[in-house]
């Protein structure tokens, strides 16, 4: 095993140390491919939402995610899954189309290693599905919700159907 090696295990994330120790073990809480959803809520279709989005993610991961005790997700893990959820919950606020009464519904699953957050609203009428933009750092006001995702996310992407988009991003902890 990679992670029993000396010379090598100085270079594996500490998520991947934590998850082979428990895994030699048996002592890992779900299957490698199982997919857990541990919270699904609706939020108004407005700005003030992404405050009061991050309170409950924080609490819902705080409440759920554990490894065997005493271990518990890092608070910097923690930190950008919320920094990740409240770019893409304003996207949705400033980009989808809104009628009266639409909401945003945040999902919350995770697997033995990521988190996964989905915001899902009504879509854009243009079609075209979120981007990372080439801004000037030094001249735009905005633009930079993506690139935010894309460096502090594993995996992240969108889904567009005909109820809706779906956002999605997936944090390694």
């Amino acid at each position: 095993m990679i992670a029993s090696n000396p010379l090598v295990e100085w270079r594996l994330p500490e998520w991947w140390r934590r998850a082979q120790d428990i895994r030699t073990r048996g002592e890992y809480s779900i299957p490698v491919n199982a997919t857990r959803v541990f919270g699904e809520r609706r939020f108004p279709q407005d700005p003030r939402s992404a405050e009061a989005a991050r309170g409950w993610i924080v609490s819902r991961i705080k409440e759920t995610i554990r490894f065997p005790e005493p271990a518990h997700i890092d608070t910097e893990v923690i930190d950008d899954i919320v920094l990740c959820a409240d770019e893409v919950i304003a996207n949705s606020v400033v980009h989808a189309d809104q009628q009266p009464g639409d909401s945003i519904r945040v999902l919350l699953a995770y697997t033995w290693c990521t988190v996964r957050v989905e915001v899902t609203d009504p879509g854009s009428g243009n079609g075209r599905a979120p981007r990372v933009r080439n801004v000037d750092l030094w001249d735009e006001t905005g633009g930079r919700g993506l690139i935010i995702v894309q460096n502090l996310s594993h995996d992240w992407g969108s889904d567009q159907n005909a109820t809706g988009r779906t956002t999605w991003f997936e944090v390694e902890y």
